[in-house]
């Protein structure tokens, strides 16, 4: 599912990967490697299969499981399109809840201290 552009009128349209890593999007594009669909989410994920983000487009709040065997802490960062880091927690064995209450809708990257990173939208 290619990234959606929206201009100042409300006219959407795909963006290229070309377009979409011209416009900042390098990070993101990079991260957001393969989609994987789930009944309620979107999961796009690379290095930490026991990790899901749900819901995933989100409205005010979101859940991190962990379904990986580790019982350690793992940091866990959101980040804006430019890099900037938005959200910083820690999560732990099972689900974790995040409120993203404060955050302005878009498109953010997550990385957790397992290695793993991915995608997360945030819904007005």
């Amino acid at each position: 599912i290619p990234p959606i552009r929206t201009d100042n009128a409300g006219n959407s349209s795909p963006l290229t990967e070309t377009a979409w890593r011209e416009s900042g999007g390098e990070a993101l594009w990079s991260a957001c490697q393969e989609p994987e669909y789930g009944p309620v989410s979107v999961a796009i994920m690379s290095g930490d299969p026991g990790m899901t983000i749900r819901p995933n487009p989100c409205r005010g709040s979101f859940v991190v499981r962990r379904t990986d065997a580790g019982t350690e802490r793992r940091a866990f960062a959101l980040y804006d399109i430019s890099g900037r880091e938005i959200l910083r927690g820690e999560t732990g064995p099972g689900d974790t809840a995040f409120d993203a209450t404060g955050i302005p809708p878009g498109w953010y990257f997550w990385r957790s201290g397992g290695g793993g990173t991915g995608g997360l939208v945030v819904l007005p």
